[in-house]
């Protein structure tokens, strides 16, 4: 979906017979801020991975819904540290401390980035 050319994306997705590229089409809704396209078609993935949590986290605390990001990683069957940190430097980035550090908290591995 380089150069916002998300409907050529959607037509070659389409024709796809295995869609093996789930994460590359919400990444690239997620890229060219089209979070309500990436909202949706994360709900049509059969199985998101963490990399599919993960994307779209990173989306949401992008366009400052700090509250549905909340609910995501709240249903998160798999958190890893980069969803760890996607909290936690949001919340802080948007002045929200107790909740940064409350992420941080629960976080079981915590690295340089955390």
């Amino acid at each position: 979906m380089r150069a916002g050319r998300v409907p050529d994306a959607e037509r070659l997705f389409a024709t796809m017979p295995r869609r093996s590229t789930y994460n590359a089409m919400l990444a690239g809704y997620a890229a060219n801020r089209r979070l309500p396209l990436a909202l949706s078609f994360f709900r049509s993935i059969p199985r998101p991975n963490t990399f599919s949590y993960n994307t779209l986290l990173h989306a949401l605390v992008v366009s400052s819904s700090l509250a549905a990001a909340r609910s995501l990683f709240a249903e998160m069957p798999v958190k890893d540290s980069v969803s760890y940190n996607v909290m936690i430097s949001s919340h802080a980035n948007h002045g929200l401390v107790s909740l940064a550090r409350h992420y941080f908290d629960l976080a079981s591995e915590k690295d340089a980035v955390s």
